[in-house]
């Protein structure tokens, strides 16, 4: 399962897009809402070499106008915004947004200043997190193995390099291929195509069994689950 898929995810990265992308519409603002990624697939199902260099084109230009203080200025809004936030659930959802603000900028390249790339890792530690099964109108923080893969990202992001989100994490550590430079591996016992768990190793996917062992081999069609 993809980090930053629910709802709620796209739903504020749509209002930070513009902000970003100075528009309410065109490319730039469709591959902030995507996470980095154009949607356009080829007849085969997969981006063509075309349209990933129109991507990779869009994501340079969108990191020249955060690098060029957009970013560090947006940082100082909504993180100020949520700071002010009494209600604790205004104050989650504001604190969320800053996680959602970083993931976009880590999703283009952007440079991202040590303090604030430590304030993500605190918001990371205090926002509601999932393992199991959450209905969709709770669904609005992190997901377990996605709170991994955003820490992960933290700990491995280097600035010119785009994060890709795409790419399968590990259950477990939440790294990717683009951090370790070697392919995951499926769960055996995962049915579910969409919703299968990958890891790193067997020392990994021992240490998380017992989180991912009630949903193992659920299927996507009959519950919605948290992989």
């Amino acid at each position: 399962m993809d980090l930053f898929e629910c709802d709620n995810d796209v739903d504020l990265a749509c209002e930070l897009a513009p902000e970003i992308a100075g528009a309410e519409d065109g490319l730039e603002h469709d591959v902030l809402c995507s996470f980095g990624h154009l949607k356009y697939p080829g007849h085969d199902g997969t981006i063509n070499n075309v349209r990933k260099a129109e991507e990779n084109s869009v994501l340079g230009g969108l990191r020249q106008k955060l690098d060029a203080g957009l970013g560090d200025s947006l940082f100082r809004k909504y993180r100020g915004l949520a700071e002010a936030c009494g209600d604790a659930w205004v104050k989650h959802e504001a604190q969320y947004k800053v996680i959602i603000l970083g993931a976009l900028m880590m999703g283009t390249g952007a440079k991202i200043n040590a303090h604030d790339i430590q304030h993500l890792r605190h918001l990371a530690s205090v926002v509601q997190s999932n393992e199991h099964f959450t209905l969709p109108f709770a669904d609005t923080g992190f997901r377990g193995p996605s709170k991994r893969q955003f820490l992960a990202a933290l700990d491995n992001y280097q600035p010119g390099t785009p994060r890709d989100y795409n790419q399968p994490s590990c259950h477990a550590c939440g790294k990717s291929r683009q951090d370790t430079e070697k392919p995951l591996f499926k769960c055996g016992g995962c049915m579910d195509t969409f919703a299968v768990a990958w890891f790193c190793d067997r020392d990994c996917q021992k240490s998380v069994w017992s989180i991912h062992k009630p949903n193992c081999g659920a299927n996507r069609n009959s519950i919605s689950i948290n992989v």
